[in-house]
Formats: C-alpha cells, structure tokens, sequence
C-alpha cells in the first residue's frame, strides 16, 4: 500500500523482502482458502506496474545493513510484522514435526507440502490456531485436535462473529477441540513426536475477576499425534536493527514500535505500521497505518502540499499538488 501511493506520487520506491515473494502476511500468514491467492498476485502485479523496485530474498541486517538504508534513502518506512514466534519450550518441542503457526502457514503458503500425518494437535486458542488446523485438514490429517488451556468462552476474539464464524467453520471441517487442557510433554520416539501429554485444568477465578487455568497433575491424559503445531503468538524481531539505531528506536512496554500522528518513530526519516506498530493486528488497521505514513514521509520530503479531508475515504484523504521525482524512500 505504501509503495503503491508513494510511486504514484513521483517517488522512487525501493522493497527489501526477506521472502521469495511479495505480499507479507497476507501472503504467507492467510491461508489460500480465506484469501486467494490470484487476487492478491493481481494487485502486487498492479503496484510492480507503477516502476517499484523490488528485492526479493534480501534479509535486512544480513544481505545489506539497515544502517545503510537508512543512509541512502531520504525516507524508510518499516513495516515488518510479528515473525519471532513463542514457541512453548515444552520437552520434546525440539523434534522435527513440531511447528511453530506461523512457519507452518508460511511454507505451506510458498508450496511446500509438508506431510502431517494422520493425527495433528494443534496448542492455541485464537485465530491463527484455526488456520493451521483447517490447513492441515487440506494437507491430508484424518484428525485434528485443537488444545486450549482455557474455557471456550475464554478463547481470544470471544464473543466477536468472527471468533463465532471461525470456530463453526472449523467445526464443519470436523476439526475436534479440547478445552482446559495443558500440554506438558511432546512424546518422541525415534526423534520424532508421538504423543502428546497433558493435564486438565480447574478453572480459578482470580480477584480480577478473570479464571485462571490450573493443571489437575494426579492424572496424565495422553493423545497420538504425528505433528504438533503451536499457535502460542509471535512478536516483532528488532535484531536486524543496527544498535547506534536500535538504543534510538522508541518501544512501548509491549514491545511495539511508537509513531506519531504521521507514523514517524522516534528515529527522523523512519516510518513504521502494521503489526509491529499497533495493537490491532488486522489487515484493515495495516492498511491505514501505510496510509498515514505515506502523507507523513510526503511531508518529510516536502514534496507536496498535503490537504487532509476527513469525508474521504481512507486511502483518499488527500489531494496532492506539486510532486516532485526522484527521492528514495
């Protein structure tokens, strides 16, 4: 979204990618069966068309310094998600059939097809969690097992329509769920897991009103599985950051990356948006973060009067006069 409008506007565009294609999270994080994968190559194809110079296959901090991006643009937006996964350390995680989601969405988005065996469990509650399970289902499980340490109510999204919608999809797709449960040890056998071991949990309200999951362990539960895949979350990576940059770069306590109304960080010239910026986590709030940065690094560059008009649509607000080509962002 920012290259597009940025381009458009006489600005040469530069896209450091770390993958082999285009797209982010929406390529790599949303399976094929929410979002085709035809319709999102016709757009990426639709901003390449506007002169955007792309680098695929490039990781920041390792194929080229950030610190030499930053020196040889005159602006940088950043926009690099939650890739860095929780993984849950539980023994066994080592083995080679357990997953973190998000690199098991990601490789089954880029083609590879991993064999999952008959049996998969899947550790999670949310969003992400029915993804992998239904992916999985397409990938040839006969049975799939979400685990989730809370109530079903508890779950996150609850009670949203789309938390209702995913969990009734999932349904369908004879996708099976064990609420209250923690898993405490992935079984291996030859070096690879087998088994998965857990307790059930009491729930116990706490003084703040929220149940907290408490493993009954006078009885250990044990179920097959051929893959584990844990949708435990994610969180932005900073390290590929050069430290005289990264001691500079403003953090809220969560860890995101703080911007100002125009998506500047602490950092003059550095943008930021999406994930790593805010707390929604959703296409809809990432698109509006690219479109704030845009008006905020024309700004920057002094490359246009910019004239803001709430009644217009979001990637609309803004008329532009006197655009100047040739500066790098």
């Amino acid at each position: 979204t920012a290259a597009f409008y940025l381009s458009i506007q006489g600005v040469r565009v530069v896209i450091y990618e770390a993958l082999p294609a285009l797209g982010g999270f929406m390529k790599t994080g949303i399976p094929r069966y929410r979002l085709p994968q035809d319709v999102l190559d016709k757009e990426i194809n639709f901003i390449l068309s506007q002169g955007v110079e792309v680098h695929l296959n490039t990781v920041v901090g390792k194929d080229i310094k950030f610190s030499e991006i930053m020196q040889n643009n005159d602006a940088v937006f950043m926009s690099i998600g939650t890739h860095k996964p929780h993984m849950t350390g539980t023994p066994g995680s080592d083995a080679p059939n357990v997953y973190h989601a998000m690199n098991f969405l990601q490789r089954v988005s880029l083609g590879e097809n991993i064999d999952v065996g008959n049996d998969v469990v899947v550790i999670g509650g949310g969003f992400t969690a029915n993804d992998s399970s239904r992916t999985a289902m397409r990938l040839g499980a006969k049975n799939v097992i979400i685990m989730y340490r809370r109530r079903e109510q508890d779950r996150p999204g609850y009670p949203s329509l789309n938390a209702e919608e995913e969990l009734e999809e999932s349904v369908e797709e004879f996708v099976k769920y064990e609420w209250e449960v923690t898993p405490f040890e992935y079984v291996q056998e030859n070096g690879r897991v087998v088994a998965v071991k857990y307790w059930q949990n009491e729930m116990v309200v706490e003084k703040s009103g929220r149940a907290k999951p408490v493993p009954i362990k006078d009885k250990v539960h044990e179920i097959k599985a051929d893959t584990v895949i844990e949708a435990t979350g994610q969180e932005t990576d900073y390290s590929f950051i050069d430290p005289e940059y990264l001691r500079n770069l403003r953090l809220t306590p969560q860890g995101h990356v703080v911007v100002d109304d125009v998506g500047m960080t602490s950092i003059p010239g550095l943008f930021s948006g999406g994930d790593s910026t805010n707390m929604n986590k959703d296409l809809i709030s990432a698109v509006r973060d690219a479109d704030k940065s845009v008006m905020g690094i024309l700004e920057h560059l002094n490359l246009m009067d910019t004239v803001y008009d709430e009644k217009l649509p979001i990637l609309d607000r803004w008329k532009t006069y006197s655009a100047s080509a040739g500066r790098r962002t």
